[in-house]
């Protein structure tokens, strides 16, 4: 899986289970079901679990091409884990950016749809 794959299967997981904030899964009254997730939770799940993740996160794979993307407006720390987990749970950052950051990432340049909505933008 490359890079923008695992970003769009990411978001489809978004879209799907439910986006979560403040820790990598929430919870759920039915034990069978997938728990709603953060934009690392959601990546760190679509690639096959932690191992997959590291392995993404060593090579620069999607959790870069992420930080990449949204650190155009954040103040970063220049920690991809940490920019990315602060993006995600900022209080005005809805399912829906996440859901749009990913996608926005996983595309080259050239065929980019519209800049998601980024932390201290007018809303």
């Amino acid at each position: 899986m490359t890079p923008e794959e695992l970003l769009l299967a990411a978001a489809d997981d978004i879209a799907a289970y439910g986006h979560h904030k403040g820790r990598m899964y929430g919870l759920t009254d039915d034990p069978d079901a997938m728990a709603p997730a953060c934009a690392l939770g959601a990546i760190i799940r679509r690639s096959k679990g932690y191992k997959g993740f590291l392995g993404d996160l060593m090579n620069g794979g999607a959790i870069q091409l992420l930080h990449d993307h949204i650190s155009d407006g954040l103040g970063t720390q220049d920690d991809a884990i940490d920019d990315i987990a602060a993006w995600n749970d900022h209080p005005q950052i809805t399912k829906e950016d996440v859901i749009l950051a990913m996608k926005t990432a996983a595309h080259s340049p050239s065929d980019r749809p519209p800049q998601p909505r980024m932390i201290g933008s007018t809303l």
